[in-house]
C-alpha cells in the first residue's frame, strides 16, 4: 500500500552505507520487499518464523493457531 512504500522510501533516502534493517512480512509478501531493497542495494536475508523460533530455543504453544507463525523475518545491510 501508499503508506508501507512511503516508509519504505524514506527508510531508503536516509540510510548510509552499512545501515541495517529488519522487518517482520508476511510470508505470501516477503519477496516483494526483498526484491524491492535488493534492486536499491540492499544485501538481504530471509529468515522463516519457524526457523527464528529453533534457533532462540522457542516453541509455539501446542494446539494454538498463531498466525504470524508463517510470517518471515527479513534482515539487510545498505551496500
Amino acid at each position: 500500500d501508499e503508506a508501507q512504500e512511503a516508509l519504505f522510501e524514506g527508510i531508503e533516502l536516509y540510510s548510509a552505507r552499512g545501515s541495517r534493517i529488519a522487518v517482520e512480512a508476511r510470508a505470501d509478501a516477503h519477496s516483494d520487499l526483498s526484491c524491492w531493497l535488493c534492486t536499491r542495494h540492499w544485501e538481504v536475508n530471509s529468515t522463516s518464523a519457524a526457523d527464528l523460533m529453533f534457533r532462540y530455543h522457542r516453541a509455539s504453544t501446542p494446539g494454538i493457531d498463531d498466525p504470524t507463525a508463517h510470517n518471515v523475518f527479513v534482515d539487510g545491510r545498505k551496500l
